[in-house]
C-alpha cells in the first residue's frame, strides 16, 4: 500500500528495490484522475510498455487516486503477483471507499495542523497587535507560512509614554515588586494602545513605543495616538 503525492511523482520512493510498484500505473491514475483496475496486466494494452510490471511479475493491480476537493494529492496502489488471484470489482469498490476515508482523514489532519499553526501565530502577534491588525497579517501569510514583505510609504503617528518619576519609585520597592509593577504597566498600556487601533512597537524599561496608522492605514492616527 503506497500513497504517492502528485508533486513527487517523478521522484523515487524510499522503498526496497524488490517491492512490486508500477510508477506507470500510479502516474496515470494521478495524472488522469481515474481509478484503475487491471485483472491481467500482461495482456492489458494500457501497460505494455511498463518495465516494472515485467520486472516484478505484477499480474493484477488496483490504483485509486486520493481526492481532496478538485485536486489529487496521491494514490493508493495494490499489486498482486499470483496469476490465479486477480483483483475484482468488489475490491475496487472497497479500495475506493478506503481512499475516500483516507483523503478525508488527511484533510482533517491538515486543517487541524493549519489551525494550530494559525493559533500559535495569533498568540505571538497578540502581544503587540490588536485583532484587526492580526486578521490582516494572517490573511497576508503565504503558503510557506511567512508574512509577505511589502514596502509602503504612509503617514503615521508614533507615541512614546513612560512612567512619571519612575527612577525614584524603583528605589523604594524590591526587585520583585518592580517586575510585577512593570508587567502590570505593560498589560494596561497594551490594552489602551489596542483600544485606539495602535500597535505596540516595543517596551523599553518603563517606556512604551506605539505606532498608529500602520500597518493598517488610518485617517485619524494623530487623534488615536493622543487619545
Amino acid at each position: 500500500l503506497v500513497a504517492k503525492v502528485k508533486e513527487l511523482t517523478d521522484a523515487r520512493l524510499n522503498i526496497s528495490e524488490d517491492f512490486p510498484i508500477s510508477y506507470t500505473i500510479i502516474n496515470r491514475a494521478v495524472d488522469e484522475k481515474i481509478a484503475i483496475l487491471s485483472r491481467d496486466t500482461t495482456s492489458d494494452d494500457r501497460f505494455q510498455e511498463s518495465l516494472s510490471i515485467n520486472t516484478f511479475g505484477i499480474s493484477s493491480v488496483i490504483c485509486v487516486p486520493l481526492w481532496q476537493r478538485e485536486k489529487v494529492i496521491g494514490a493508493i496502489f495494490l499489486a498482486r503477483t499470483a496469476l490465479n488471484e486477480p483483483f475484482n470489482e468488489n475490491e475496487l469498490d472497497l479500495l475506493t471507499a478506503i481512499a475516500y476515508q483516507t483523503s478525508s482523514a488527511i484533510e482533517r489532519a491538515q486543517l487541524a495542523k493549519n489551525l494550530l499553526h494559525e493559533t500559535a501565530i495569533r498568540k505571538n502577534l497578540a502581544r503587540f497587535h490588536n485583532k484587526e491588525v492580526i486578521d490582516k497579517l494572517i490573511d497576508d501569510i503565504n503558503t510557506q507560512g511567512e508574512i509577505k514583505a511589502t514596502m509602503t510609504e504612509q503617514s503615521v503617528s508614533v507615541c512614546f509614554a513612560d512612567i512619571s518619576n519612575f527612577t525614584n519609585l524603583s528605589e523604594t520597592i524590591t526587585a520583585q515588586q518592580l517586575a510585577t509593577f512593570l508587567n502590570d504597566f505593560y498589560s494596561i498600556m497594551t490594552k489602551i494602545v489596542f483600544a485606539h487601533k495602535g500597535t505596540v512597537d516595543k517596551f523599553m524599561g518603563d517606556e512604551v513605543m506605539a505606532i498608529f496608522g500602520a500597518p493598517i492605514h488610518s485617517d485619524n492616527h494623530q487623534q488615536q495616538a493622543v487619545q
